[in-house]
């Protein structure tokens, strides 16, 4: 039987699975571990190492890459280590609830079909009544259809936009939570969705909580979501890719000793040439490593 689990839809910009791709490579670590859940679903939601060679071949994978594919996984915690196999606690969890909802559809289902049919009733066909002759409705009786009020339909929409904002906002902030939603929010997240789709500014202030709470970049302007949404830049400053604003921040390179930053030069203005906004994504990151990166001795 078919079935499916629940995916973020911001799986690809998780720390994890970013680490898991600097580690694999592009899109490797991210397409090789939503593979191996579906495997590890198909296994009852775990990945037992006595199939190792199993789940190779069906990745279509060598051994060896699997191994070290899963020595990372452990590594950075999306994997246990249990005995005899590897889980992902939230994973199991999810296998579990669809086993339970599975097992209780099927007892639903023969305890509906075990009980027995009630004898038919006889059926009755008494003479038709004649139908009654009413008078014709004049104009003013016959229905006209309601006019929908596209004012409220409107409204709610944005409501509802807002709301999936504000749950975005308070989902990844850790200060500066939205505790009400004033008028001033509502307006302020209107004007926004003017320009910009509902997924793409809850990936703009994803892209923004990342990079704030991220001790390895030097952006420490805490806003409040009224802030946010209002000042003149905050979108245009992080509305791309998160590996391009990782390396725009970033305070140093993961494997600099606390002894070379004080005597390295650093590079902090990034100046965006004109041809910036036609660039593909490896062309703007060629660009930060060769014109952005601090300056070693």
């Amino acid at each position: 039987m078919a079935w499916y689990f629940r995916h973020d839809y911001s799986a690809r910009n998780d720390r994890k699975i970013t680490e898991l791709e600097m580690e694999m490579g592009e899109n490797i670590g991210y397409a090789m571990w939503f593979k191996l859940l579906e495997i590890m679903g198909e296994m009852g939601g775990s990945l037992p190492k006595e199939k190792m060679k199993v789940v190779a071949y069906a990745l279509r994978v060598p051994l060896d890459v699997l191994l070290q594919f899963v020595r990372i996984c452990v590594r950075i915690g999306l994997l246990t280590d249990n005995d005899d196999e590897y889980i992902n606690e939230r994973f199991a969890k999810e296998c579990a609830k669809i086993k339970d909802t599975s097992e209780k559809a099927s007892n639903s289902a023969k305890i509906r079909w075990s009980k027995p049919e009630p004898d038919p009733k006889p059926e009755l066909h008494p003479a038709p009544l004649p139908a009654p002759i009413l008078p014709s409705p004049s104009q003013s009786e016959i229905a006209k259809p309601k006019k929908t009020n596209k004012s409220d339909s409107d409204n709610k929409k944005l409501m509802a936009d807002v709301n999936e904002i504000v749950e975005a906002w308070n989902n990844t902030a850790k200060s500066c939570k939205c505790r009400k939603v004033t008028n001033e929010i509502i307006k302020a997240a209107k004007k926004r969705l003017e320009t910009y789709s509902i997924e793409e500014i809850k990936t703009i202030i994803l892209n923004y909580q990342t990079i704030l709470q991220d001790d390895n970049t030097y952006f420490t302007y805490s806003w409040n979501l009224y802030e946010f949404l209002t000042r003149a830049k905050s979108f245009e400053y992080f509305n791309d890719d998160i590996t391009v604003l990782s390396a725009k921040y970033r305070k140093f390179d993961a494997d600099d000793s606390d002894g070379q930053k004080d005597g390295d030069k650093w590079n902090w203005s990034f100046p965006q040439p004109k041809e910036w906004d036609n660039w593909s994504i490896e062309e703007r990151k060629t660009y930060i490593k060769n014109n952005c990166i601090k300056e070693t001795k």
